[in-house]
């Protein structure tokens, strides 16, 4: 039989068997038999068991709450926006003989495309957020 100690004066919490309970109660000096502690050994089972059930009675005697409850959730969706068109680059039909000048311009020419598309880029990610 296993009894939990934890509210006895002068034990430490945990469980123990009642024979150990009772050896362990009986210091020395002690006179008499350990009737009586027995005795309460078996009080205290009882009382556990009753205080048990009477937690457990009170439980059921509650019809259980019916509610409606909202929860949103996120669900994913496809995301359906316009495809950015690549733009004809202004710098790939260079020839390696057209003048310095003819790049450089065809060049920030191609800058100013590149920045254009990557704000159009930008703009269907974010779209989609």
């Amino acid at each position: 039989m296993t009894i939990l100690w934890a509210d006895l004066p002068g034990h430490q919490a945990g469980a123990k068997t009642a024979e150990s309970c009772i050896s362990s109660s009986l210091g020395p000096g002690h006179q008499g038999g350990p009737a009586g502690l027995v005795e309460k050994c078996r009080t205290w089972k009882k009382g556990q068991v009753l205080l048990l059930g009477l937690l457990l009675a009170g439980c059921a005697g509650r019809e259980p709450e019916v509610r409606t409850v909202r929860v949103e959730v996120p669900v994913q969706v496809p995301c359906r926006t316009q495809e950015v068109a690549v733009p004809p680059w202004a710098a790939s039909d260079l020839k390696k003989s057209d003048g310095l000048e003819l790049k450089v311009r065809a060049l920030l020419a191609e800058r100013r495309q590149r920045i254009g598309y990557e704000r159009q880029l930008l703009a269907s990610v974010s779209a989609c957020h």
